[in-house]
């Protein structure tokens, strides 16, 4: 009984219990904060996962945009060089250059991303119908997917891109000038099965570039051929559309040669020539007032002897035709078309002064001294002929001296109006007329034809001066034979004599005049407005007689003084050709009334004035090893290629190339074949240009403006330095002009799961 007592009393167990129990307490406590730490861990990590996929989404879209805007910035150079290629007819019409940039930059973003199957897109116009204000589309969701940056996205674009095509839809407010990508959405899933999804709509906005004028597309790209000598059209079939510029040679045919050139200008130097049994058409016989035509003369000139009314030489001349000098026809059967507006536009050498030389290459008239020519002005709306005919000088004798007539157009035939014989002078040293003896001559007897007194030249010191005393040579080497012809006191005192001379004697004139004419030449429309110095032989276009007439369509001399609309009209005409000639435009105001006429043909070339001397040599110094040319091709569809091309020497366009840039410092052969292989672009010889049979050149100004624009912004330029203020040539806001600005994102959204 003790023993059980006292072990009930003994405590010496009861710590172990206390530890184990207290043990157990913990562990339970250890397991619930266990349990805690790794759910809440578990939630840390699901947050952690959700917010990388957010901002890898994020990544995808930025990626996605990245390529957008490079494509942005393709159609955005498309639109800025084609701006640049309008700029002058634009801002000369009264437009907007920033408008019409919009406009191109919209156009060419909705041609972008429309699928090739969409339905048309719906089209809100202006009040008139002018002008595009909204347009509503289809856009190409697989565009859009192509336009990642990185390969790894572009390769999954499929399972990232989740755009319903029920969506995708473009909207173009050419108002505000802004694209919308509408609904592209981005969903990105990563490992563990979370989905983020961003939708946003990808506005691009156009770039606000300035254009002030000052850095334009440079007149030559405008330009399909510029020849600093010459362009000869040595054979057929030959097509130019585009500006054409030719040196002091002119443009010619030889042999054979037959073109067509209907570009907008058509200028040189020299004279427009049809040679042998040449043909050749320049404007367009569609469009009469597309063309300008400048030129210091206008020759028919056949050599060959084997013309018929079927085949020989024509020249059809399209638009507004500028004439310096003269249109002759000094061959025979010669052809001669004129449609649309014709201005001989030269009477004197300049305009500072009243000042008039009798100089015939300063007088503008027309000419036929060629057999069995004919001449069609009935295509005529407007005939301006401000100089006269003269029987010109004898070049290289010392007493050589033109001879002023009474008519702006004439035939060689009537020179027997002026003539005189020996027989009718009363005294051959002070050049005095028989004035009985010649009127017996010429058959008129009425006694109010008082010739001297009325028409001549009558110097009061005695010495009539009546007649000119004109050399001509025969041929023999002997001292030179004579022969004296009317000497006029005034302008209108040779109009006024020719009229009645015409009047009493037109049997005699017509019947010289048919001897020499085609029985349908100068035809003339009665609808015609005239404005003429002298008079006119002409037939009537609806006459089926083809009787000729003269037409008194003359204007007073008064009119022609300074300050008088025909007088500055001449001057602004001559003024233009100069500015033409040294540097294609029409517009420089540093050309004095003094100097209108560029005497030397062979001074300050187009060539100099577009092409750095200094700098093209040290050029083609640094390609010593090239041979002294500079060559890039790059490819086209069916295996044609484009090329830009310097080379110091000749050159050969050949059908392989469908376009570029061509500078030589030699001669060009053009060989492009017809359409649809035709050369388009700019070629530029320092010498002459010539053609292969079939040869079709084109201007392409976006073209050679988009080369020399890459070249200028290039960090290494190639070429563009060998031009002439080649740094202007490009906006300096096209370098500076980051697209990146020019996109936001609109109604942003983004969802995890």
């Amino acid at each position: 009984m003790k023993k059980y007592l006292k072990l009930f009393k003994d405590n010496r167990g009861a710590s172990l219990i206390a530890v184990l129990v207290s043990i157990a307490v913990v562990s339970v406590i250890g397991a619930v904060i266990t349990q805690l730490t790794i759910t809440n861990i578990q939630m840390k990590e699901i947050e952690r996962q959700a917010k990388t996929n957010f901002y890898d989404a994020e990544h995808v879209m930025n990626d996605l945009a990245a390529g957008l805007n490079k494509m942005a910035a393709v159609e955005m150079e498309k639109a800025y060089n084609k701006m640049l290629a309008q700029y002058r007819t634009v801002v000369e019409g009264g437009g907007s250059a920033k408008k019409n940039f919009s406009k191109y930059y919209l156009e060419y973003m909705t041609t972008q991303f429309t699928p090739a199957s969409a339905p048309s897109p719906t089209t809100q116009n202006n009040t008139e119908g002018t002008e595009i204000l909204y347009q509503r589309g289809k856009y190409d969701l697989d565009k859009v997917k192509g336009a990642f940056l990185d390969a790894t996205l572009l390769a999954q674009k499929d399972t990232i891109v989740v755009t319903p095509a029920t969506e995708t839809q473009y909207f173009a407010d050419y108002e505000k000038g802004i694209f919308i990508l509408e609904n592209v959405a981005i969903t990105w899933d990563d490992d563990l099965g979370n989905a983020t999804t961003i939708k946003t709509d990808i506005v691009f906005h156009t770039p606000d570039l300035n254009f002030d004028g000052s850095k334009l597309v440079k007149e030559f790209m405008r330009y399909s051929l510029i020849a600093d000598v010459g362009i000869n059209v040595n054979t057929g079939n030959i097509d130019v559309d585009g500006n054409v510029y030719a040196g002091h040679e002119g443009i010619y045919t030889s042999g054979s040669g037959t073109a067509l050139f209907k570009g907008k200008k058509v200028i040189t130097r020299g004279d427009i020539v049809v040679n042998s049994m040449g043909k050749l058409t320049v404007g367009n016989v569609g469009d009469l007032n597309r063309t300008q035509i400048w030129a210091e003369n206008i020759i028919m000139n056949r050599t060959a002897s084997t013309a018929t009314s079927e085949n020989h030489p024509i020249l059809t001349l399209a638009g507004n035709i500028y004439v310096s000098d003269d249109l002759e026809l000094n061959g025979g059967m010669d052809e001669v078309i004129l449609k649309g507006k014709y201005y001989g536009y030269n009477f004197q050498k300049n305009y500072d002064s009243k000042l008039r030389p009798e100089d015939p290459k300063y007088s503008s008239a027309i000419v036929i001294n060629g057999k069995k020519s004919k001449l069609d002005l009935t295509g005529l709306n407007h005939l301006t002929i401000a100089g006269r005919t003269y029987i010109g000088m004898n070049e290289g004798t010392t007493f050589a001296k033109a001879v002023p007539l009474g008519e702006s157009m004439g035939v060689r035939t009537s020179q027997i109006a002026y003539f005189v014989p020996t027989d009718c002078m009363a005294d051959e040293d002070n050049l005095e007329i028989n004035e009985t003896a010649y009127k017996n001559y010429i058959g008129i007897t009425d006694s109010s034809f008082h010739l001297v007194a009325d028409y001549l030249m009558n110097n009061s010191t005695g010495k009539k001066n009546n007649v000119i005393k004109y050399y001509y040579s025969d041929g023999s080497g002997g001292p030179n034979p004579y022969m004296y012809f009317l000497n006029f006191k005034s302008e209108e005192a040779a109009n006024k004599y020719y009229a009645v001379y015409y009047n009493a004697k037109n049997s005699l004139l017509n019947t010289y005049a048919k001897s020499y004419l085609a029985d349908d030449a100068l035809k003339l429309d009665d609808s015609t407005l005239l404005t003429l110095r002298g008079d006119i032989l002409y037939r009537n276009a609806s006459d089926a007689t083809n009787t000729l007439r003269e037409k008194i369509a003359t204007i007073d001399s008064a009119y022609w003084d300074e300050n008088k609309a025909y007088f500055n009209s001449s001057a602004d005409n001559a003024k233009k050709y100069f500015s033409l000639q040294v540097s294609l435009e029409d517009n420089r105001t540093d050309i004095p009334l003094s100097s209108v006429r560029l005497e030397d043909k062979t001074a300050n070339t187009i060539f100099n004035a577009l092409i750095n001397a200094e700098r093209l040599n040290a050029f083609f110094a640094a390609h010593e090893t090239d041979g002294r040319k500079y060559i890039h091709e790059w490819d086209e569809e069916g295996g044609k290629k484009k090329i830009l091309a310097i080379v110091d020497g000749d050159f050969e366009v050949t059908t392989a190339y469908t376009g570029g840039l061509i500078i030589a410092t030699g001669n060009v052969k053009v060989s492009a074949g017809t359409s649809p292989n035709q050369f388009a672009g700019t070629i530029i010889s320092k010498n002459t240009i010539n053609f292969s049979d079939g040869a079709t050149v084109e201007a392409d100004e976006v073209l050679v403006s988009q080369l020399l624009s890459k070249d200028v912004l290039d960090p290494d330029p190639k070429f563009a330095m060998i031009f002439e203020g080649y740094e202007s040539v490009v906006e300096a806001a096209m370098g500076e002009a980051s697209i990146d600005k020019y996109l936001t994102f609109e109604g942003w959204t983004k969802t995890a799961e």
